[in-house]
């Protein structure tokens, strides 16, 4: 019935705009005329005519047709914006004619309530379901279609150039700097000119090219649009294979499409888009091995080494997987073209848990969820769910709360390879799980009412540097669910974009009974018909197990990678007496106590900690609101990114408040905020500390330990690849700091160890190469060292930086040089 209403407001409609539009064309001007007369002259009136004109009287019919020409003219614009309009709806364009917007927009109005004739009507919304046909159908996505909707989306291109941001390109190039995240989305992880892979949205170069957003609206904007119709491909099923789809790792099936499974050999479920997820973890996996290998040298015999055999649930989801690409007649992609099509930073909605009789998909969403399984085969539905939300918790996405017992008896892994898993929360107790779960539930909704949001969507959509994962909760039904007031908050757990996804009897939700083959056997609830004849998806212990160390692998692959990169740095693991080290002097590293690897840490969060580094003793908010927001005029509030920096610090270290009223990291006196020295330490007040301690040693001994302990402090510029206004009026006199303590360091090695104060001046010509005292320094060491050919080569360096700056040498160097 709706949708019969729906056609006859259409219908109604059209013919509205058509009445409209005849009398403003048709009648306005047929009035005009009738009353009026014709506005212009008949013939070209001669100079005795405009003399008499001018000494008689205005007659009526004259200022009649004066008072007319207002309506006249409007009537023409009009006219010209209708012309304008239509030719712009056929040709699919948009066409602005100058000085007539109020009436272009009433023009585009009429058009469109006319276009709408010939929109396509669902047949199916009319007259009821069409039989199509018994056999199961797939929507078939092609790489070339995919490529060509991504060069729609993205079809400009933008040089960056020095000082460039994100966000001062968005501000620029689309109207508003909060955009930075589209930009980011499209060309993230893409490989530059230079060969540097773009990883981090706070770090650009200049000279790389960047895909900019089209000004079309983007999808969440045009969400209530008419979709256009999909294709439908039948695909006979062979008798030998499970039944697959298709689908590359990223794409969902609709709600509207059948799912395709694949089922392993230990007889679990699961759909094809969860297969090719774990099969992209496996090739991300060999691909971090591969790169990380070492070539044997030429003296040791070349033999073939097996890959390592991937365990039998994730062997056959991989070739599952690969053999979409086969149905399709295209080779397998590589392993870094899975990472990248794999990869997203957008925030999970839903996961496809089962599928029902017509073998279509049943999405689970985890905002809002309020949902209790029972019987044999719970425990295997949960676990699926679980681990494909766990498959896409890349970086800060998904938020999977679970207690040490539940996990055990859903993984049976140890804790430590459940602490690999990125997005895996392992609490002690189902208590501590349910009160983190709260916890963040009454976050975002202070959060809303901060912001003035209705959902935390618009809070994504709006401001794409929040850092507002989905959460899970995953426990078993307890008295504490009740008593810790969970089911209240499940009434308007979707606005937080939080759910739970409990084991037992759930009243206060929807509980559905499953069998050990994952059939609902009955649904309780009031989502209880959504489950009716659904089998869920299922894997047993042995098998989640497997793709969960999948998963941590991984994740431990990258974070081998990262220490890696922090030995090259001079970082080794943090091994001090805080639980967190910030490191500022070069690119800014957060490193956590035994562990290695970083602590991923972007944006407003990674400005505020830096900011606070460089004011030991704290900072106001004041002052913090100048800083990171230069450009609002009023006072706005930090405690948004504090509490992100907070949330990602208790993440990576496993911290446990210690009451309502602790805040750890960052301690906040009234208006003021400060680092806790107890829980943080940071290089730069060591490198103060150090500083002190050589000037006010007694003798030169002790000046050259202090000196040296400054030194390996040294690492670069200031919060290298920061780009703020606030750091580089630091920058400057931080390098020239750098230098000093260098190049004394130098001067009291100079007689003893020629050697390492050479390596000393080498480095300072990184952090300041603009004394030409210390280049001349360098070349005196290596000619004492008897390398004459590498003081030249210094000098022609020297030579070729200052022709570059366009100034003379000083008469000391060029002195120098004539000695060489």
């Amino acid at each position: 019935m709706s949708d019969f209403l729906k056609v006859a407001g259409r219908v109604v409609r059209v013919l509205v705009a058509t009445v409209l539009l005849l009398v403003l064309e048709v009648g306005v001007p047929a009035m005009l005329t009738r009353f009026a007369g014709w506005p212009l002259l008949e013939r070209v009136p001669s100079w005795s005519d405009i003399e008499n004109a001018l000494v008689s009287p205005i007659p009526e019919e004259a200022l009649l047709k004066v008072l007319a020409c207002p309506l006249w003219l409007l009537w023409g614009a009009f006219t010209v914006s209708l012309l304008a309009e239509t030719i712009a709806a056929i040709r699919g364009v948009q066409i602005h004619v100058p000085m007539l917007g109020p009436m272009q927009a009433l023009a585009a109005g009429l058009i469109g309530s006319l276009v709408i004739v010939v929109l396509p009507i669902d047949a199916r919304s009319l007259f009821g379901p069409v039989e199509l046909s018994a056999t199961p159908v797939a929507t078939v996505v092609h790489e070339s279609s995919r490529a060509e909707s991504t060069s729609e989306i993205a079809d400009q291109m933008h040089v960056v150039k020095r000082g460039d941001t994100l966000w001062k390109i968005a501000a620029r190039k689309l109207g508003s700097p909060q955009r930075w995240g589209r930009i980011w989305k499209l060309n993230a992880h893409k490989v530059q000119a230079d060969g540097q892979v773009f990883t981090d949205p706070d770090l650009i170069n200049p000279g790389w090219q960047l895909r900019l957003p089209s000004s079309r609206p983007a999808a969440h904007e045009v969400s209530n649009a008419t979709p256009p119709p999909r294709p439908y491909i039948p695909v006979r099923p062979q008798a030998s294979e499970p039944f697959l789809a298709p689908l590359s790792p990223t794409v969902s099936p609709s709600p509207a499409l059948p799912v395709f499974t694949v089922e392993v050999p230990s007889g679990g479920v699961v759909s094809m888009a969860f297969a090719a997820g774990l099969s992209t973890a496996y090739a991300a996996s060999r691909f971090h091995r591969r790169r990380r290998r070492v070539p044997p040298p030429a003296s040791t015999e070349i033999t073939i080494a097996p890959e390592p055999e991937p365990p039998p649930v994730v062997k056959a989801m991989r070739n599952a997987h690969l053999r979409t690409y086969a149905d399709r007649q295209e080779g397998p992609p590589s392993d870094a073209d899975l990472m990248r099509e794999a990869f997203s930073i957008d925030v999970p909605d839903k996961v496809v848990a089962g599928h029902r009789k017509d073998r279509t998909g049943v999405d689970i969403q985890p905002a809002g969820l309020s949902l209790g399984l029972t019987g044999p085969g719970a425990d295997d539905a949960i676990r699926v769910i679980v681990l494909d939300l766990l498959r896409q918790a890349d970086r800060f996405r998904v938020e999977v709360i679970l207690s040490t017992p539940d996990a055990q008896r859903l993984f049976a892994v140890s804790a430590e390879e459940m602490k690999a898993v990125p997005g895996l929360i392992v609490t002690e107790s189902s208590g501590a799980a349910v009160g983190r779960f709260a916890e963040t539930h009454f976050t975002r909704s202070r959060m809303l009412i901060e912001r003035g949001a209705d959902s935390i969507d618009t809070l994504r959509r709006d401001d794409p540097g929040e850092v507002l994962p989905a959460v899970l909760l995953v426990t078993s039904v307890t008295d504490e669910l009740f008593d810790q007031g969970v089911a209240a908050i499940l009434v308007s757990a979707d606005r937080s974009g939080a759910g739970a996804l409990l084991k037992g009897n759930w009243p206060p939700g929807t509980t559905c009974d499953v069998r050990e083959d994952g059939r609902v056997s009955s649904a309780e609830g009031p989502k209880a018909a959504s489950f009716d004849g659904v089998r869920f998806f299922r894997l047993t212990v042995r098998d989640a197990a497997d793709c969960l160390r999948q998963l941590a692998d991984v994740h431990r692959d990258q974070s081998e990678a990262e220490e890696e990169a922090l030995d090259e740095l001079g970082l080794p693991t943090w091994d001090g007496h805080t639980l967190v080290r910030l490191s500022v002097l070069g690119r800014p590293v957060i490193q956590v106590r035994g562990r290695s690897g970083t602590v991923p840490l972007t944006g407003l969060q990674l400005q505020l900690f830096v900011f606070l580094a460089l004011h030991p003793n704290g900072a106001t908010r004041d002052e913090i609101c100048a800083a990171l927001w230069p450009e609002k005029a009023v006072d706005v509030g930090v405690h948004d990114p504090l509490r992100h920096l907070r949330d990602t610090l208790r993440s990576a270290t496993g911290y446990v408040d210690k009451g309502r009223r602790d805040a750890p990291f960052v301690k906040a006196h009234g208006r003021t905020y400060r680092i806790d020295p107890n829980l943080v330490s940071v290089d730069l007040w060591d490198f103060q500390n150090v500083i002190s301690a050589a000037r006010n040693a007694d003798d030169s001994a002790a000046r050259v330990v202090a000196l040296s302990q400054a030194a390996q402090l040294c690492r670069g510029v200031l919060a290298e690849g920061l780009i703020c206004e606030w750091i580089d009026e630091r920058r400057s006199p931080q390098a020239r700091i750098q230098a000093d303590v260098l190049s004394q360091l130098a001067e009291l090695q100079e007689q003893d160890d020629p050697e390492a104060a050479l390596n000393v001046l080498e480095r300072i010509i990184v952090l300041n190469p603009d004394p030409e005292e210390t280049w001349r320094r360098i070349i005196r060491l290596q000619l004492r060292l008897n390398r004459r050919d590498q003081a030249r080569n210094t000098a022609a360096l020297l030579r070729e930086r200052l022709q570059e700056l366009g100034v003379r040498a000083t008469r000391e160097t060029e002195r120098l040089f004539s000695e060489l």
